[in-house]
């Protein structure tokens, strides 16, 4: 069966003048490369040309620059979405689910990165990928792809929900015990370290890469082979806090703890923290949080390009900080608690997307059928 058998593109435009009836927007920097997810949506009154609307079900396209993979299912959501995405709207007797999981497949993309018209925006094009060929799945078995992938995207989607709780109650520890200090120079609590390592000489060992994109995407390291890494990176050898020095007006502050098996390295864009004597991670973490810390980091940046500001290391340390070292001990375990289950569920999460896109293609083409692909998530979910 063709692709155009279980969709068609929605094609309702919206004018400035009735934006007023929609309360949420998707643009195109809403999603994230190959997550198969939008994050938090924003508002349409934030934005100004011509939008066209989308319904609950429907599976949100980026044609614009397909080989980032920017797709989303909206599940339960209506609202408005920037042109650069189509629209697929469910054909009847088709599972919507199901048309979001084809559109989201590898081949899918390469289909649509390889029919994509125009050098500076290239575009993907809705003759060429109308036919994208799957078998012939009745509505059961749709029901049952879309039923068994959903574990793993419901089950991510979980996780980030527990995420962001733990992120907003480590900031509200933050802000509440940082009132109650005095203050020090971050340089005091924390050491630096910029022990770099040049990847090539890894050769083909696959290992965990910390940087920037990665952190944008999915606040996990990118697996990859030290071979496709071609400057020098940060060696991290046991666990740290990352600060980014790059453009630090977006916030990216990131748990990083080696893998066994898996060297880890990250982008000489970081400032790698660890904690001096035996102050607990979590501490240095709600100290890093303090609302003072990061107003001052951004601004102390130096560089004329506002896509390429940075603060110098000595900079970022010289910045005055709680003095978490006189926090009750309970407290701090507590964040270091918190942000260990945080780094756990980011991990599982990387598990489960890597799982979802080894299994989906196998799935869509009939090489597994469903109860054996149930049968493998439920041996992770459990």
């Amino acid at each position: 069966m063709r692709f155009s058998q279980l969709a068609s593109i929605r094609k309702v435009t919206v004018q400035p003048s009735k934006f007023s009836a929609y309360s949420i927007y998707l643009g195109f920097e809403h999603f994230d490369p190959g997550t198969l997810r939008f994050n938090k949506p924003g508002n349409p009154s934030n934005v100004t040309s011509t939008k066209q609307a989308f319904h609950a079900g429907d599976t949100l396209y980026g044609k614009l620059r397909p080989y980032f993979r920017k797709v989303g299912w909206a599940r339960d959501l209506s609202g408005l979405c920037s042109t650069d995405l189509w629209v697929f709207e469910p054909k009847p007797g088709v599972e919507s689910r199901f048309v979001f999981y084809v559109a989201g497949c590898q081949a899918f993309s390469d289909l649509a990165s390889s029919s994509s018209e125009g050098t500076r925006m290239p575009r993907a094009s809705w003759s060429v990928v109308k036919d994208f060929e799957i078998p012939d799945f009745t509505l059961d078995e749709q029901r049952g792809i879309a039923a068994t992938l959903g574990v793993l995207d419901d089950k991510i989607e979980s996780n980030r929900r527990l995420i962001r709780l733990i992120n907003d109650l480590l900031d509200s520890m933050a802000l509440l015990l940082g009132s109650k200090l005095p203050s020090v120079a971050l340089g005091d609590l924390v050491a630096s370290s910029s022990q770099t390592v040049n990847p090539l000489r890894l050769g083909e060992q696959v290992v965990d890469h910390f940087s920037l994109p990665a952190f944008d995407s999915m606040q996990t390291p990118e697996r990859i082979p030290a071979s496709e890494i071609m400057s020098n990176k940060l060696a991290i050898s046991e666990p740290c806090i990352l600060i980014s020095r790059l453009n630090p007006r977006v916030n990216r502050t990131w748990l990083a703890i080696p893998e066994l098996g898996y060297p880890a390295l990250a982008s000489t864009e970081f400032l790698c923290v660890l904690p001096k004597g035996r102050v607990e991670i979590g501490a240095i973490w709600l100290a890093l949080r303090d609302e003072f810390f990061i107003s001052e980091l951004r601004r102390r940046v130096t560089g004329t390009s506002g896509s390429h500001q940075r603060v110098r290391p000595n900079d970022a340390l010289s910045i005055e900080v709680p003095d978490v070292r006189k926090i009750d001990e309970t407290e701090k375990l507590k964040a270091t608690a918190l942000l260990e289950i945080e780094h756990q569920r980011k991990a599982e999460n990387q598990h489960l997307s890597r799982l979802r896109d080894s299994l989906l293609p196998e799935l869509l083409s009939g090489r597994i059928r469903v109860p054996e692909a149930h049968e493998t998530v439920q041996e992770v979910i459990a």
